[in-house]
């Protein structure tokens, strides 16, 4: 994050206008996701007024370089003061849709990362390769369990006045199901990513074990930074 050489007058102004700010209403739905999210407009409409009363302004401009698109969140005060971060996505294709698309979510997202919106639900897929071949959700999934810890727990039951331990002690574990390997499989085809691409990816950023954990992460960075994968690096922080 960048910023004037001075904040004296804006960093006042921010706490007093985020301690105003209400979250942005959820008026949006995701349907990959099945889930509602605050989209730009309902952002920007709770945003303005309580801006406009702290004499701050927001300035959202993109650029595309390379098939990169980049937008930059200012937050200007009326002092001349600044705050500005910059955040990146490729696209599906050079489309203007998908341009368009990206845009948007760059700017929403911008607008969490100033602390002045509450950070929605990911909405972004039209903006990333591949947002168009998703099956349907799988089966509802399991919180997961830490079998070490529920061992502990018994362990220490079993020596209290004779509690006994609860049964059973060590909870199944977790399994990689038929519905979570076609869904898999298919948001792979549809990025043009082979399985052993995907296992090398896996090992070196989740590990060699599966776990619900690492199936939500691979399934998420398959909707939002496929390139990633391809790459062999993190994914996008959101």
């Amino acid at each position: 994050m960048n910023h004037s050489e001075s904040v004296a007058a804006i960093a006042p102004a921010i706490v007093a206008a985020q301690a105003e700010l209400k979250a942005a209403p959820k008026d949006a739905a995701n349907p990959f996701y099945k889930s509602k999210y605050a989209d730009l407009g309902g952002c920007m409409d709770t945003l303005r007024p309580v801006l406009g009363a702290h004499k701050l302004a927001v300035l959202q401009p993109p650029a595309v370089d390379n098939g990169i698109v980049s937008v930059e969140t200012m937050l200007l005060h009326e002092s001349g003061e600044w705050i500005s971060c910059t955040l990146s996505c490729q696209p599906k294709d050079t489309g203007p849709q998908s341009i368009g698309s990206a845009i948007t979510y760059l700017r929403r997202y911008g607008l969490a990362l100033t602390g002045l919106v509450t950070e929605a639900d990911d909405d972004g897929n039209a903006a990333q390769p591949g947002s168009k071949s998703h099956p349907a959700a799988a089966a509802p999934k399991a919180a997961p369990v830490d079998p070490d810890k529920v061992a502990a727990r018994d362990a220490m039951l079993a020596d209290m006045h004779g509690v006994p331990p609860s049964t059973p002690t060590t909870p199944p574990a977790w399994v990689l199901s038929d519905a979570h390997k076609a869904e898999i499989t298919t948001a792979c085809k549809a990025n043009g990513i082979d399985n052993a691409t995907l296992k090398k990816w896996r090992v070196a950023q989740c590990g060699e074990k599966w776990s619900q954990q690492v199936y939500d992460e691979i399934i998420r960075t398959l909707s939002v930074d496929p390139a990633a994968i391809i790459e062999g690096r993190q994914s996008l922080p959101f």
